[in-house]
Formats: structure tokens, sequence, C-alpha cells
């Protein structure tokens, strides 16, 4: 792995996709929502926005940007 990101063994970058199912409040922080709370702590970790709401993706909350894993 270079400090430019994650590769595919070729040199090449690949992009990354992450998905999680959670509860609406109050159960956000349940056991059944692990995997919201993940994404939230990985986003800070990598500085990445604030999550939005996006139309194309069913209304779901994303946050996008390009990061370097090192």
């Amino acid at each position: 792995m270079s400090s430019d990101g994650l590769e595919n063994g070729q040199g090449d970058a690949v992009s990354v996709f992450i998905v999680s199912l959670g509860n609406p409040p109050p159960h956000d922080q349940s056991r059944h929502s692990a995997g919201h709370i993940l994404l939230k702590a990985l986003q800070s970790h990598l500085e990445f926005p604030a999550f939005r709401r996006s139309r194309p993706f069913g209304n779901s909350l994303i946050s996008e940007a390009k990061s370097r894993i090192t």
C-alpha cells in the first residue's frame, strides 16, 4: 500500500463503499446500530465532511471525500 491510498495490487487506486443499517433515535445507541456508530467514528477519524442526505442514494446519509490510508 502506498501513502496515496488503497491499491488493487497493480498500483491503481480503488474506491471503497461502506454501508451500515441502524435504528433512528432514541434507539440509535443500541447494539443494532453498531455499524452507524463505527461509520461516524471512521468519518471523524478520516476527517471526512459531515454526513448529508443524498436523493440519488435513497435519501441516505453520505459523506464522501478522497483520503489517504496509511
